[in-house]
């Protein structure tokens, strides 16, 4: 199984965009703490256990929430690039 870190930028508490993180990565425990040190570069940072993720707010006052998601495993045989 793999996860990745997925960041999800907030406007007055509304979605305004997802991106991933790389790099993908093989267990919880290795995307979490590349999680936890990204958020060091942050102005403010913490974890919301009631909702299971985590939030950032940068200089700006630009605020963040980041989750650790699994990636689904690709089908045998399956191409591994998109058709042109």
């Amino acid at each position: 199984m793999f996860f990745e870190v997925v960041r999800i930028k907030d406007a007055d508490n509304r979605f305004v965009r997802r991106s991933r993180l790389p790099p993908t990565i093989t267990t919880r425990k290795q995307a979490t703490a590349a999680l936890e040190k990204d958020l060091e570069t942050y102005e403010d940072h913490g974890y919301e256990p009631q909702q299971g993720h985590w939030w950032a707010r940068d200089k700006d006052g630009e605020q963040y929430t980041f989750w650790v998601e699994d990636l689904p495993q690709p089908m045998p045989g399956a191409s591994k690039s998109l058709p042109h």
